[in-house]
């Protein structure tokens, strides 16, 4: 068997579990932030904050994805792309 196919059969590791967790926690971060940006939210409340903080997160990824995609009018589906992205990752990396 070749490195690269026992390395293949053993598994993620440890370090994989970990990745793949924090890409886990980061699809959650983008889901948030997507069903937050329903409702209108006043500045200064807790809530707000939450969504300021997501947004901090969320959008080094979600901008450039955004302005790569053509204009579908009022619905964004950079979420929904990325989401998708980040759950193959995710996929490829536990096997």
């Amino acid at each position: 068997m070749t490195p690269l196919g026992i390395l293949a059969a053993s598994g993620p590791g440890i370090l994989g579990v970990i990745v793949a967790d924090l890409l886990g926690l980061y699809a959650l971060a983008i889901l948030a932030m997507a069903l937050l940006s329903w409702f209108p939210l006043r500045e200064g409340t807790p809530i707000w904050q939450v969504q300021r903080f997501l947004l901090r997160i969320t959008d080094p990824v979600m901008l450039p994805v955004r302005r790569a995609m053509p204009s579908m009018g009022p619905l964004d589906v950079t979420p929904i792309i990325v989401l998708f992205t980040i759950l193959l990752v995710r996929n490829l990396i536990l096997g």
